[in-house]
C-alpha cells in the first residue's frame, strides 16, 4: 500500500509532481471524458471487465453476474445544493455463499484535482450510510499519476494522530504501460 497522503481536505496528498497537469485540456475543446467513460463502464459487463482487469483479486471474490447499478438516488435524502452525484454505483453479491451485498462505487476524474481523496471519503459516507452496505471505492483518473494503478489512503490528522483514512483503488489511464 502506498504512504498515507497526509494533507488537509483542501490539499489531498497531491505531491508536487502531481500539481501541474501538462495533459489537461483547455477552454472550451474540452470532450465530455467523464460522460463517456460512465457510459462504457456503467453497464454491468462494463464494470465487471473493469473490476476484472483492474483488481482481479477482488473481481474473484465478488458474484459479477448480479451486479445492478444503481442510480442518482443513493443521496436523494440530501438538500439540492449538495451537489453530490456518484459517477457510477452498483451492487454486487459475494462469492462466499452469503446473499450479503456489497457496492462498488468508481468515480471518474478527468482533471486534477486536489480534493479526489476527501471527495471519495465523502461519497463513501453517504453510500454507506445510504445503502447499509460496504462500499469499495474506485478512481480512474484520466491525468497522469503514479503509480499507475493501485491502492492509495486518503488520511486526515490532528495533533499528529489520524482522525480518518479512506483506502481506495485508483487506476490513472495515462500512466498504464500499453505493452503490459
Amino acid at each position: 500500500m502506498n504512504s498515507p497522503e497526509d494533507a488537509p481536505p483542501d490539499d489531498a496528498g497531491i505531491d508536487d509532481e502531481e500539481r501541474a497537469d501538462p495533459d489537461a485540456a483547455s477552454g472550451e475543446d474540452r470532450f465530455d471524458y467523464d460522460g463517456t467513460y460512465k457510459r462504457i463502464l456503467g453497464p454491468p459487463v462494463g464494470l465487471a471487465q473493469f473490476l476484472q482487469t483492474f483488481d482481479p483479486a477482488t473481481a474473484s471474490s465478488l458474484r459479477l453476474d448480479t451486479l445492478i447499478p444503481r442510480g442518482a438516488e443513493v443521496f436523494d435524502h440530501l438538500p439540492a445544493f449538495y451537489k453530490r452525484i456518484p459517477d457510477i454505483v452498483a451492487q454486487v453479491q459475494t462469492q462466499s455463499g452469503q446473499t450479503r451485498l456489497i457496492a462498488v462505487h468508481l468515480e471518474i476524474q478527468s482533471t486534477r484535482k486536489h480534493s479526489l481523496g476527501w471527495r471519495l471519503l465523502d461519497y463513501y459516507v453517504g453510500l454507506r450510510r445510504t445503502l447499509k452496505m460496504p462500499v469499495l471505492p474506485y478512481a480512474l483518473v484520466l491525468y497522469r499519476s503514479k503509480p499507475a494503478h493501485g491502492y492509495r489512503t486518503y488520511v486526515e490528522r490532528y495533533d499528529g494522530r489520524v482522525v480518518n483514512a479512506l483506502t481506495y483503488y485508483q487506476i490513472s489511464l495515462p500512466a498504464l504501460d500499453p505493452a503490459a
